[in-house]
């Protein structure tokens, strides 16, 4: 604050909370109308002031916005100290252009408030100065632009870089909404992104996604790693993505967890490439009819290795009866698919192709219907490497089909039953 009252002790601004003129009676009560930052505000003392472009409330490094221009919001942004609070008023809506956060710690209450996304080509909102913990509450970015941009070299140390909270992006299909590039130990909790891609991952150590919506988006999820360390954990739980093009998307990714998610009615629900170790429980995927043409099963898996796939429910409602496959296993070996229900399939139900070595099939329900001709529940590429694979207590509606021979066979059983 630069006076002697920013460091005066808790107990001392106890002493002095309560107000002595009308004056400061009015601007408590009016300070507790902003929500629980306004709370805050009423427990500690004022100070009005006028900084740069922004007309700010600065209260123990509080500042509440008025001004709603970029440049204002910039000022009040600069003015904040390490770790300080910049509220936004509900019910106003804030241009955003490239507003860097800099070298501080700074969470932003942006609840009620919209912030429009001016310029086309940049972020709203960023931070590529300083690995230095961003937090924003609230808020629904809209406009031309992205929404936030989190961008810093990887690190090799554990650090808690990002926490988004109740955030809603609603962009255009070609731009994201959050991008995360080097962060570490990211939350995102309880947001809603829609026809952006919502979040955009690359070289990020363990980001968590939960609770949160996505619907029409280009792709929900996006990590596009580049085969570093960096490129390593993502956790989606309890996610719903309708209507997406990719649900999500995995590259060159080391470990993902995905749990207790609604994948409905996307056209890729989940894609992974080139991703060592990952596991899908308990959700429910399914892609729609074709585009141009060209179908996909609701779970594609290229060259990849230990990929466990449990507990979900997994259907195709292609158009296109020779393309309608429930999942795709290509080069990865040490799958394992166990007690999933694998239906509305034509073609066939698992498809694989190339070595796919030691791949189990446990305890499966795979069914077709209204199948096209020569369907099969499991689809093998006839490879001396499926005599590794081990099926025990499956369910099928129709025959195996081009698989080696010599793979182990327990108490699985063909036909409706």
């Amino acid at each position: 604050m630069g006076d002697s009252d920013s460091a005066a002790s808790p107990e001392s601004r106890v002493d002095r909370r309560r107000p002595t003129s009308r004056r400061q009676l009015f601007t408590l009560a009016g300070a507790a109308a902003i929500g629980s930052a306004g709370a805050s505000l009423a427990m500690a003392e004022y100070r009005p002031t006028t900084k740069g472009y922004a007309d700010s409330l600065a209260v123990t490094g509080r500042t509440f916005v008025t001004d709603t221009s970029s440049a204002g919001i910039q000022a009040a942004v600069g003015d904040a100290p390490d770790g300080g609070l910049v509220v936004l008023a509900p019910g106003q809506t804030y241009g955003f252009d490239a507003v860097e956060i800099g070298d501080k710690a700074l969470t932003l209450d942006l609840r009620g408030a919209t912030i429009d996304s001016m310029n086309a080509g940049h972020y709203a909102l960023q931070q590529t100065t300083a690995r230095k913990r961003l937090t924003v509450l609230g808020g629904v970015f809209t406009g031309a632009g992205h929404g936030i941009l989190w961008k810093m070299p990887p690190s090799d140390s554990q650090s808690y870089d990002v926490s988004l909270s109740d955030v809603s992006f609603v962009l255009p299909s070609s731009k994201n909404g959050l991008t995360l590039t080097g962060a570490r130990e990211v939350t995102i909790r309880d947001c809603y992104f829609e026809t952006c891609t919502g979040i955009y991952i690359v070289a990020t150590v363990n980001s968590h996604v939960m609770g949160s919506q996505f619907k029409n988006c280009t792709a929900a999820v996006d990590c596009e790693g580049t085969g570093t360390s960096y490129d390593a954990g993502l956790f989606v739980n309890d996610a719903t993505m309708l209507g997406c093009g990719y649900g999500i998307k995995i590259v060159k990714w080391d470990y993902f967890n995905v749990a207790d998610s609604m994948i409905d009615y996307c056209y890729r629900p989940l894609n992974v490439a080139n991703t060592v170790t990952g596991t899908v429980n308990n959700s429910y995927l399914t892609c729609p009819v074709s585009i141009g043409g060209v179908a996909y099963p609701a779970v594609d898996i290229t060259s990849s290795d230990h990929i466990k796939i449990a507990n979900c429910v997994i259907r195709t409602h292609t158009d296109l009866p020779v393309q309608s496959l429930g999942m795709r296993i290509s080069g990865t070996p040490r799958t394992q698919i166990m007690h999933n229900t694998i239906d509305f399939w034509q073609k066939f139900g698992v498809q694989m192709v190339g070595d796919n070595a030691f791949t189990r099939f446990t305890g499966n329900y795979i069914h077709s219907v209204s199948p096209t001709t020569g369907p099969a529940a499991i689809r093998g590429a006839s490879n001396a490497s499926e005599s590794s694979w081990c099926l025990i207590g499956n369910q099928f509606s129709d025959a195996l089909s081009n698989v080696h021979a010599d793979y182990t066979d327990i108490g699985n059983y063909t036909g409706e039953g």
